[in-house]
């Protein structure tokens, strides 16, 4: 039985939700695997959003089809995702699909990049759970808003190819800067960190 990663938006979130936008998702070590899940809190039920639906999607599919390539894989799975979720852009599809650190544009893995064994990320749960699809919706994503994504976007990349961490970790908080400008995709614990 397959074991699945979740996700998470490093830079480029709502931007690649827009033609031509990209962003970098990577899986993380958090799985859905036939026996249990890491994507909810057991104390609480709430989900962490961390793309516990992509991940149980890709994890059945494989479970149905193992000779499938990763491409099928993320072709079918994306297919069924859009079904209930026309907005979504796909990155947690992809994710979960190809592992790693992905590069992504809708509907496409443009590349994978290796984030340097020694670097570390630390991750904060606010523990208020938000629904992308909603928030796309909500949001009105200016192109200054885009563009700058876009640039953050690149620089990223060239900071993990570079190997330039310091590079990388400014970035990640201009992304976040970035984000804290779309007032509906902030919660309340995220606008006042």
């Amino acid at each position: 039985m397959f074991k699945v990663p979740g996700k998470l938006m490093l830079a480029g979130e709502y931007a690649v939700t827009k033609a031509g936008h990209k962003a970098v998702v990577m899986a993380i070590n958090r799985f859905a695997d036939q026996d249990s899940t890491q994507f909810i809190d057991q104390a609480t039920g709430n989900k962490y959003g961390f793309g516990s639906s992509a991940a149980y999607l890709v994890r059945q599919i494989r479970n149905e089809n193992p000779t499938l390539s990763n491409e099928q894989v993320f072709v079918d799975a994306l297919n069924q995702t859009r079904q209930s979720q026309p907005l979504n852009s796909g990155a947690d599809v992809a994710a979960s699909t190809y592992g790693g650190v992905v590069v992504y544009q809708r509907d496409q893995v443009l590349e994978q990049l290796t984030i340097p064994k020694d670097w570390h990320l630390l991750v904060g749960w606010t523990k208020t759970p938000a629904t992308t699809s909603e928030l796309v919706k909500k949001a009105r994503l200016s192109d200054n808003f885009l563009n700058r994504s876009d640039v953050v976007v690149d620089q990223i990349i060239e900071a993990v190819k570079s190997e330039d961490f310091e590079k990388f970790q400014k970035n990640l908080f201009l992304a976040q800067e970035n984000l804290s400008t779309i007032k509906s995709v902030m919660t309340d614990d995220l606008s006042t960190a």
